[in-house]
């Protein structure tokens, strides 16, 4: 019997001021989630490995890693914008704690544009149907929750050379649109 294997899980990570949630998520179904308090003290690579640990029994069942964190991400480092929110150092490894934990490789990116992100690929905002070819379709997003936060993800039109491939004050990139 010729039996296809099934596509490995997504291991989804939201580091917020409050919470700590983790998702494991096959194409656009919702396996199993975990949430805990995200500590107000410590180490945030004590906090990672705790969720971690928390999670041990999805060990083998995901082959790649989203992080969306509160603050800014660059080139895999994690800042605060406000120490009010979330006291973490600043340029906090974030990508290769989070590979170092998890065995699989990682993407992060700031919460408001990964939800951007999000929106646009999969969810309500239907970007793909909605927006014209003419505008190589473009999203706005915004959040308030903890923080107040957006993200863009701009079309070819609506950006400048720049903006194009990445979103706003992250240097994270994500594949490319359209």
């Amino acid at each position: 019997m010729n039996v296809m294997a099934q596509a490995q899980a997504t291991l989804s990570i939201d580091l917020g001021g409050t919470k700590m949630l983790a998702a494991l998520v096959r194409d656009r179904t919702v396996l199993e989630t975990h949430k805990m308090a995200t500590p107000r003290g410590g180490d945030p690579a004590e906090w990672l490995q705790a969720l971690f640990d928390a999670i041990a029994m999805w060990n083998g069942r995901y082959d790649k890693v989203g992080v969306a964190v509160t603050g800014i991400v660059d080139d895999g480092h994690w800042s605060a914008i406000n120490r009010n929110t979330l006291d973490i150092p600043d340029r906090f490894p974030l990508t290769d704690v989070v590979a170092a934990l998890s065995g699989s490789p990682v993407l992060a990116a700031n919460d408001a544009q990964a939800a951007a992100w999000g929106e646009f690929s999969f969810g309500a905002a239907g970007a793909r149907t909605w927006f014209s070819s003419r505008f190589q379709q473009a999203l706005v997003a915004a959040s308030s929750s903890t923080a107040v936060c957006s993200g863009a993800l701009p079309g070819t039109l609506a950006s400048s050379a720049l903006m194009r491939r990445r979103t706003i004050r992250s240097k994270t990139r994500f594949p490319a649109i359209g």
